[in-house]
């Protein structure tokens, strides 16, 4: 039994709209639908009696094809076939309950490499061959199944379709029943498309990816590498150093003992630049294992205090301590939450030339916040979300007038990652910056760090 060429022409359009959009990944397809079927929806009516557009134009609507279908009676089969034909951007073939071919719309012939005069009345397996990645999928056991339960169903993803000249491409579709509803199929639709260039497209950024993946784990196996080796040499000349001011090599000079101290200052300088990198590589590969313990945060403050007062010397500022002494026990990593306050401090020191720092810590909800403020050069509001990005600093300028690498609020960020917490930064251009931390008293395993500016959330809340 051949399907008629109204019935087919009607389940065309009705397949198209409703079938056509599962095709697509993403939502595109449908306004490509709408505009393309508003088109042939204007052809057809100039197509009409006379020639002439009816006055009364029912317009495309989202949802099912009403429109169309009211106006088949009105014009020749034949014609709303071939126009439909030449707008759908999807290959077609339309197949009755025999599978014998009954039509291929332009793009099927050209993908297949079949005309529809040579297509017509041959069966659909001699027309179009598609190999799929499991035999249950082949379009020999898809279209008797959807002849069989009136049911759409989708190609598999690795669909090859071998041409007539015997060059193959990837093809992504569906077969859709072509009749009423509740009735027994007349016959199916195929609706297919060329994926071979998406396909290729994919491939290439999968290869892409790999490939910076790659790069990325190998700078990071050198950072490690490198970083491990420089701080041997250097821990040596740390270790003489100090002995040579603790006089263990005789007395010094009040000249030699100045140089002496130049050279530790610089030597501990080049220390926290190395320190910063193998954390960094440690950090990005994932090996930085997390050592929780109930501390007393205000006790670990003393200790940053103390830790820190051959800083405050050097830099000649003046550090304002603010600490609740009744502070509650936190569950964190110790470790981490001092590199996480020095860093801070040591930025403060490091971009504020007159003035103070301050160091304030309370109790802020189910956690701790430490604020820590500086009367410094301030940050512009447009560079407060890039300040936490790895060696990045303000500008060009400011590198060479500032030392440092950029690493230091990286670091902090990816640490209250590890340890669920979160940053928050306020900051005037020439008034300075606060930088605001906050550790919850319990460790949240899955984290997450909120880097925010203080105006639009309150880390405290």
């Amino acid at each position: 039994m051949a399907v008629s060429v109204a019935s087919g022409a009607g389940a065309l359009f009705s397949a198209v709209w409703g079938e056509g959009k599962a095709m697509e990944d993403g939502s595109k397809v449908a306004g490509e639908r709408v505009e393309e079927l508003e088109s042939l929806h204007k052809q057809l009516r100039r197509a009409g009696p006379g020639g002439r557009e009816h006055e009364h134009e029912t317009p495309i609507r989202n949802g099912p094809f009403e429109p169309v279908s009211s106006l088949v009676p009105q014009f020749n089969p034949s014609t709303l076939l071939q126009v439909a034909f030449a707008h759908v951007t999807d290959a077609v073939i339309i197949v009755d309950v025999d599978t014998i071919v009954c039509g291929l719309n332009p793009v099927a012939e050209r993908l297949t490499g079949w005309t529809e005069q040579e297509a017509r009345g041959r069966g659909v397996a001699e027309v179009i061959c598609l190999l799929a990645p499991v035999e249950s999928h082949s379009t020999d056991r898809l279209i008797p199944r959807v002849l069989h339960s009136g049911e759409a169903v989708s190609l598999a993803d690795q669909n090859i379709l071998v041409q007539r000249t015997g060059e193959t491409l990837i093809v992504v579709g569906r077969i859709v029943p072509i009749g009423d509803k509740g009735c027994a199929p007349q016959g199916a639709m195929l609706l297919f498309r060329d994926a071979s260039e998406q396909q290729r497209i994919e491939a290439e950024l999968l290869r892409a990816k790999e490939e910076a993946e790659a790069a990325n784990r190998t700078k990071t196996e050198f950072l490690a590498t490198m970083s491990h080796e420089l701080r041997t040499p250097l821990s040596i000349v740390l270790g003489y150093t100090a002995l040579l001011a603790e006089g263990e090599f005789g007395r010094l000079l009040d000249a030699q003992a100045d140089t002496l101290q130049r050279i530790k200052r610089s030597a501990h300088e080049l220390l926290d630049l190395i320190t910063a990198v193998l954390d960094l590589g440690r950090l990005e590969a994932g090996q930085m294992p997390l050592d929780m313990k109930e501390i007393n945060p205000s006790d670990l403050l003393q200790e940053v205090k103390t830790e820190t007062q051959d800083l405050e010397k050097q830099s000649g500022l003046k550090v304002v301590w603010r600490v609740n002494p009744d502070l509650p026990i936190i569950h964190t990593d110790p470790w981490k939450l001092k590199v996480i306050v020095k860093n801070l401090i040591g930025n403060a020191m490091k971009f504020t030339e007159d003035g103070e720092v301050k160091v304030d810590a309370q109790a802020s909800g189910e956690g701790v916040e430490i604020r820590v403020e500086d009367t410094g050069i301030g940050i512009p509001k447009d560079a407060l979300s890039a300040i936490f990005e790895p060696f990045r600093q303000l500008e060009s300028t400011s590198t060479r007038r500032f030392n440092g690498t950029g690493l230091g609020l990286h670091i902090v960020k990816r640490l209250l990652d590890l340890v669920g917490g979160q940053v928050a930064v306020e900051s005037e251009v020439g008034r300075g910056s606060t930088f605001c931390v906050w550790v919850p008293t319990e460790h949240n395993k899955l984290g997450q760090n909120d880097t925010q500016d203080m105006e639009d959330t309150d880390v405290s809340s």
